[in-house]
C-alpha cells in the first residue's frame, strides 16, 4: 500500500528528526493503524492530522475553515474596512434633501469630508455610489444646502486629523415616511431614486452596505415629518424603520437623531408634528432630537441657508457626544449578520480565504489590534500554511 511504502521509506529520517528536534509534532495518518503514530517538524507550527489523497486533504480542510470562531469570520468579512472611515446615513424628505440658496462659503470643502453619489450626475461628475470630496448639493443633482453640509463640516472638525466623515444622503423631497419602510407599501411612489429599486429603504440600505465595504457606520441623521403631520403612527414607522437599518446592517444601536420642524414662530406649516418628533427618544434606544428653536425658514416648511447651517451643527454637536469614539472595526456581537459568511462560500474559495486572511492580519497589526478575533485569523493563516506545506512535502516524496 502507498501508506506502508511511505513509511517504509521515511520511518528512520523522521524517527532522528523526532528524536533531536523538541518541536516535533505527532500526527496520525489515516492509512496508520490506530497504534501507529509517525513523528515529524513541520514547515511551521500548527501541524494537524492529514488524510492521504487530494480529496480527502482537501475536506480535511474545508472542515478546518467551517471550525473557524465568530470573530475570526466577522474579520474577514471586514476585511478591508477603515475603522477611521466613519459613515453616517442621512434620510428624509426636503429638509434633509436641502432647499435652500447655496453661498460661496457653503462650497469651501474639507477633504476628510466624503460623500457618496446618490444617482448618477453628470453634472457634479458623480456615479452612484462612489465616492468624492463633499460639496453641496449632497443630495441627488439639482438641490438645495441642507443640515448634512454642515453636519459633516462639524463632525470632522471634532473628530481627530486620522478620522474621516462619510456622508451616505438618501432624502426625497416630498416624500412620505412609507418611502422608507421595508415593506415598501407605496413602492417607488414616484419619487426620484435609481430604477432598480422598489422603494427608499431598498436604496439606502444598498448606498449603507457600500459604504460599509470601506467604513464603519457610526450614527443616522433624520428629518422628515411635514407630509405626516399629526399622524399618529408617523413614530411607530419611524421606529421600524430604524429597527430594521439597525439590524439588517448589524451596527447595533447607533445613535438616530431626529430633527424638528420649523417652530410656529415663523409662520411654519407643520410645527404640531414637533409633539410626534419628541416621541421618538422614548421608542428608539439610543436616539435624540436635534432642535430647531430659534431657527427662521425661507417659507412655510424649509429652513433658510444660515439656519441649515446651524442645524446642522446641532446635529453634529449631538453625535459627538454620544458617537462610540473608539477607532475600532465593528466587534463580533455587533457584527453577527455581516459575519454570516456560509461555510460553503468559505470552503469554495480557499485562495480568497487566504487573501482576506493576510489583509486582516497587516490591517490589525496596523491599527494596533490586538483582539482575540485577530489571533484566531493568524492562527488560520499558520494552520492552513502548515498543512499546505505538508501536502507538499508528502507530494515531493
Amino acid at each position: 500500500m502507498q501508506s506502508t511504502s511511505i513509511r517504509a521509506r521515511t520511518a528512520g529520517a523522521r524517527k532522528a528528526a523526532a528524536l533531536s528536534s523538541p518541536a516535533a509534532t505527532h500526527v496520525l495518518w489515516a492509512a496508520d493503524p490506530p497504534d501507529k503514530k509517525i513523528t515529524i517538524t513541520p514547515t511551521l507550527p500548527g501541524a494537524i492530522p492529514m488524510p492521504l489523497g487530494f480529496t480527502r486533504t482537501f475536506k480535511y480542510l474545508t472542515q478546518c475553515i467551517n471550525a473557524l470562531t465568530l470573530s475570526s469570520i466577522t474579520l474577514l468579512a471586514h476585511a478591508e474596512q477603515d475603522p477611521n472611515f466613519h459613515i453616517y446615513l442621512l434620510f428624509g424628505q426636503s429638509n434633509m434633501e436641502g432647499a435652500a440658496p447655496i453661498e460661496a462659503q457653503d462650497r469651501i470643502t474639507n477633504d476628510r469630508v466624503k460623500v457618496m453619489g446618490n444617482l448618477t450626475c453628470s453634472n457634479l461628475g458623480r456615479a452612484y455610489g462612489n465616492w468624492y470630496t463633499a460639496s453641496p448639493p449632497l443630495n441627488r443633482c439639482w438641490s438645495g444646502l441642507g443640515p448634512g453640509d454642515y453636519f459633516g463640516k462639524t463632525m470632522a472638525e471634532g473628530m481627530p486629523s486620522t478620522v474621516t466623515i462619510g456622508l451616505v444622503p438618501a432624502a426625497v423631497s416630498g416624500t412620505p415616511i412609507e418611502l422608507y419602510q421595508k415593506s415598501a407599501p407605496i413602492g417607488r411612489n414616484d419619487a426620484d431614486i435609481p430604477t432598480q429599486f422598489n422603494g427608499g429603504y431598498a436604496w439606502l440600505l444598498d448606498m449603507a452596505k457600500k459604504a460599509q465595504d470601506t467604513g464603519v457606520i457610526k450614527g443616522i441623521i433624520f428629518h422628515q415629518g411635514e407630509s405626516n403631520t399629526n399622524n399618529q403612527e408617523w413614530k411607530f414607522k419611524v421606529q421600524e424603520i430604524v429597527t430594521d437599518l439597525r439590524a439588517d446592517l448589524a451596527i447595533g444601536d447607533v445613535p438616530f437623531i431626529a430633527g424638528e420642524l420649523l417652530y410656529a414662530d415663523y409662520n411654519a406649516c407643520c410645527h404640531w408634528h414637533n409633539t410626534e418628533i419628541n416621541k421618538l427618544p422614548g421608542l428608539i434606544n439610543n436616539s435624540f432630537v436635534a432642535s430647531a428653536a430659534g431657527l427662521p425658514g425661507m417659507d412655510t416648511a424649509h429652513f433658510t441657508t444660515e439656519s441649515y447651517r446651524e442645524l446642522g451643527k446641532r446635529y453634529a454637536q449631538i453625535m459627538l457626544e454620544k458617537i462610540d469614539h473608539s477607532s475600532t472595526l465593528p466587534d463580533a456581537s455587533s457584527s453577527a449578520s455581516s459575519a454570516a459568511i456560509s461555510s460553503s462560500a468559505a470552503s469554495s474559495s480557499l485562495a480568497s480565504s487566504l487573501t482576506a486572511s493576510s489583509r486582516s492580519s497587516t490591517s490589525a497589526s496596523t491599527s494596533g489590534n490586538s483582539s482575540s478575533g485577530g489571533g484566531s485569523t493568524n492562527g488560520l493563516l499558520l494552520i492552513l500554511l502548515g498543512t499546505l506545506g505538508l501536502i507538499a512535502t508528502r507530494k515531493a516524496r
